[in-house]
């Protein structure tokens, strides 16, 4: 995960993404 407050958009909605595609 990030540490920062608020993570890339693009990389947090691709993550979100990617977990439900590889489920």
């Amino acid at each position: 995960m990030y540490d920062n407050a608020e993570p890339p958009f693009p990389l947090t909605y691709l993550n979100d993404l990617a977990l439900a595609i590889t489920k």
